[in-house]
């Protein structure tokens, strides 16, 4: 089988996590039965980005999209992948939904029953909290979608809610599968279970870019309104200045450096440092500002494969009943975190007699691991495939 895997990215910078899945999803798709290739299209140069670490079958091609040319610049980039995808003979082309539009309804109908679409989003309620200019958007997106969808082969919802979105949106049933996101668990580096036996000096840890769907003031606000006596420091991994205006909008400058630590950007060794020296992880607590509330972000996947218990709000698709016990689930609303209850769930956690890390690491390797979820998505090729040809046959009939 022959896979072309296509991403319309805007800001390379503001979309590495984004970048690392695709290579973790390739390299998991990539077999001695698959040929694949992967074309990444984005708009800016980025210093974050490293193109050496990628596979020979990786392409990256810059594109310009800015001032009064913006319309010109946008027929001359689906040119652009539409020569690419046409470039071999591809049995399936798996694009990253980059929005419904005219230039994808035209490329879906040019490739007609050959590409199947994968959806992150929820994309008309994406459009409400971003557009500047909504109605117009929203109807594009829902017009295009329901000519456009007819023409793909499949799409893939990376949660329930993404999928039922895609066929509201159409108006008619599609061919459609549900596959959550998945890591490579073995590559993650495990934590000794080193929850504390004591009631002082609990470590929280937070790592990633900073975004409003991560409701981290949710936490930051509970930090302000504790009033206990348990000894406890935070550590916030990223960029240490976006986390000091967080800090400083909600006036909590005054712990810095006696109860938060800003490290800034950490890999590696340092970052397995810190993973290891933390009782507890701070998970996704503001996917409902997106109207997602039953999310699959990938900080969860890699907190259950370091083996880290975590604080998280809503569903995760991927979570349950045999491993919720080690997590602190929340409500997906506005209210702050009960810090004082956290912190006691960290002391009941630490008292328990099994493996805590085990177990999450264990979890994870049998149910989120990327070739479990990849071995999901060839299935649903094949099944695609193997459906159109029936239908193909049917009609000839």
């Amino acid at each position: 089988m022959k896979i072309l895997y296509l991403s319309i990215l805007p800001i390379i910078n503001d979309n590495i996590g984004v970048v690392k899945k695709i290579k973790e999803q390739a390299e998991s798709m990539k077999s001695s039965a698959i040929v694949l290739d992967v074309c990444v299209f984005y708009k800016e140069e980025s210093i974050f980005l490293d193109k050496s670490d990628f596979p020979d079958y990786f392409t990256f091609i810059t594109y310009s999209y800015s001032g009064l040319q913006r319309v010109f610049q946008s027929f001359d980039l689906w040119r652009t992948i539409a020569k690419f995808s046409d470039s071999k003979s591809y049995d399936i082309i798996y694009f990253r939904n980059p929005g419904s539009s005219f230039f994808l309804y035209r490329f879906l109908k040019t490739f007609k029953n050959k590409v199947i679409l994968e959806h992150n989003s929820k994309e008309v309620t994406e459009i409400k909290l971003r557009s500047k200019r909504p109605k117009i958007d929203i109807w594009k997106e829902i017009f295009f979608a329901k000519k456009g969808y007819k023409y793909a082969l499949g799409n893939v919802g990376k949660t329930t809610r993404f999928s039922i979105h895609q066929e509201i949106k159409a108006g008619y049933l599609l061919n459609l599968k549900t596959i959550t996101n998945g890591v490579f668990v073995n590559d993650i580096v495990k934590r000794n279970d080193r929850l504390k036996k004591t009631d002082t000096n609990v470590n929280l840890i937070f790592v990633g870019n900073i975004a409003f769907w991560h409701g981290l003031e949710r936490l930051l606000v509970g930090i302000k309104n504790y009033k206990g006596s348990v000894d406890y420091a935070l550590f916030l991994v990223g960029q240490e200045d976006v986390f000091s205006d967080i800090l400083r909008k909600l006036k909590l400058e005054h712990l810095l450096n006696t109860k938060i630590f800003l490290t800034g950007f950490k890999d590696g060794k340092e970052l397995d440092k810190l993973f290891n020296d933390a009782d507890f992880g701070i998970g996704s607590l503001g996917l409902h500002r997106i109207n997602i509330y039953n999310g699959v972000p990938l900080k969860h996947r890699e907190y259950l494969s370091r083996g880290l218990p975590f604080i998280y709000s809503g569903r995760d698709e991927d979570i349950d009943a045999s491993i919720s016990e080690y997590l602190f689930n929340v409500r997906a609303n506005e209210s702050s975190v009960n810090f004082s209850e956290l912190l006691d769930f960290i002391q009941h956690l630490s008292k328990k007699e099994e493996n805590v890390a085990q177990i999450l690491t264990q979890y994870a390797a049998g149910n989120i691991d990327v070739s479990i979820k990849s071995e999901e998505l060839i299935n649903f090729f094949n099944y695609s495939l193997n459906k159109n040809k029936v239908l193909e046959l049917q009609k000839i009939k």
